[in-house]
């Protein structure tokens, strides 16, 4: 008895099975061909599906060519993914062999004339090209419709250059529908966000986010749809760093060791102007690499001016102490505002001069406590005090000031203090406006045009 209803139900089984694989049957080349025709017998290509056709868009992006930022454009390969409904392509699929879905050449059926409304080289429709016009097109039985769009997309890109190398860059693909009012075709976005499936990294930005928006543009008083596809860069500036701000850098410290350098070398002249036409260099190569424009002002064009400023300066003021210099080798008497001058430098340089070489010392035990002294040929009146200005555990010394009003300087003594105190200041200013631009540029370098 359990035989005959196992044998009963495997029967049962084996015909349900039969039937089902009969009514979907294997489609056949002479199917497709077959339902190609037939769609497309009364078929219009110049007329659009539906009073309102309806687009969904998504955007593929598969790698960025180039960011230029002297001409402002966005070179991208990549692919737009459009899908609509166009119910004169629905078809019965069991009359068909049970074809759900066919592809058709795009050349065959309705497509929606889309533009890149930012386009930098040339406005034109895409898929407006022979090169596509045998392109693939997916259609379902439902009469749904998928165009994968590949391109090669050159868009104008807005960029700050305010943080240049540090900075990030927004750059925004618009696409839009061409002369179809808001109400013919509407545009829709299949996601939030471009895809990135297939991105390939690109060498020198790097894709922080995306975004898709939805927009209407306005024409005339006529509405116009479109979607905005927005990359958010940010510059990889290793490159930039080692090949640009560290030299600029390393020659701005530099440029004070110029007031180190004696003056009997005859080089410091030499010096500066190859620090000066070196920063000159740089400036330039600078200036090739950003666009002219006044809308944002570059941080490492304002650094490298006042950069430069302070060599010039450097040199000037070099140029200055070789002249002193030459005063003193021509035995020339220095004026009351020089010596004014020079007293006031020796305060602040703590300058003390050594004493000449036609002067003798002499070293005494005066009650066990030992005194140096100095005998010069040279008599200079100082005021009375209690033991000697180089005595050893004296109570009572001169004041320095009244010794410096007694002691006469010479150019010389001027040029040896004026070099310490211009390598001092210029060495500090340096190193200040190094240190806050480059502050400057790397937490603010996230900044990007939105």
């Amino acid at each position: 008895m359990g035989i005959r209803v196992i044998a009963c139900i495997v029967v049962c089984c084996l015909s349900i099975f039969q039937e089902e694989v009969a009514s979907q049957r294997v489609y056949t080349v002479n199917d497709t061909t077959t339902l190609q025709r037939d769609m497309l017998a009364n078929y219009d290509k110049k007329q659009r599906p539906q009073s309102q056709t309806n687009l969904l868009l998504e955007f593929g992006l598969l790698h960025i060519t180039e960011l230029d930022i002297v001409t402002q454009r966005l070179f991208s390969m990549g692919f737009l993914l459009i899908d609509w409904k166009d119910d004169r392509l629905q078809w019965t699929p069991s009359n068909y062999g049970n074809i759900t879905a066919s592809m058709f050449r795009l050349s065959d059926i309705w497509i929606p004339p889309l533009v890149l409304s930012n386009a930098a080289d040339e406005l034109k429709i895409l898929g407006d090209n022979s090169d596509f016009a045998s392109s693939p097109v997916y259609v379902a039985s439902t009469g749904d419709v998928v165009w994968m769009a590949p391109a090669s997309f050159v868009a104008q890109c807005t960029v700050n250059i305010k943080y240049y190398p540090f900075d990030s860059q927004s750059c925004k693909l618009v696409v839009s529908s061409w002369l179809f009012l808001e109400f013919m075709i509407d545009l829709g976005a299949m996601s939030q966000t471009i895809n990135l499936d297939i991105y390939e990294e690109h060498g020198e930005w790097e894709v922080t986010g995306t975004s898709v928006t939805n927009r209407t543009r306005s024409i005339s008083g006529y509405q116009l749809a479109a979607i905005d596809f927005t990359l958010e860069l940010k510059r990889k500036y290793s490159y930039y760093l080692l090949n640009m701000l560290l030299p600029v850098i390393i020659l701005a410290t530099m440029a004070p060791f110029v007031f180190i350098l004696p003056v009997e070398s005859g080089e410091k002249i030499s010096f500066a102007l190859t620090i000066l036409l070196s920063l000159s260099v740089v400036m330039t190569i600078v200036s090739d690499n950003i666009p002219p424009t006044s809308t944002h002002i570059c941080v490492l064009s304002v650094y490298l001016l006042m950069t430069f400023i302070l060599c010039s300066v450097q040199t000037l003021v070099t140029v200055l102490v070789c002249r002193v210099h030459e005063l003193h080798n021509k035995t020339y008497i220095m004026g009351t505002t020089c010596k004014k001058t020079v007293r006031l430098l020796a305060k602040l340089t703590k300058y003390r001069r050594r004493p000449r070489g036609d002067a003798l010392s002499e070293v005494k035990d005066v009650h066990g406590i030992k005194e140096t002294q100095v005998v010069s040929q040279e008599k200079i009146d100082l005021p009375k005090s209690k033991g000697t200005a180089w005595a050893e555990n004296e109570t009572d010394k001169p004041e320095d000031d009244s010794i410096d009003e007694h002691i006469e300087y010479t150019y010389e003594d001027m040029v040896i203090m004026s070099e310490k105190f211009n390598f001092y200041l210029f060495t500090v200013l340096t190193l200040l406006t190094t240190i806050i631009c480059m502050i400057i540029l790397e937490t603010n370098g996230g900044e990007s045009v939105k």
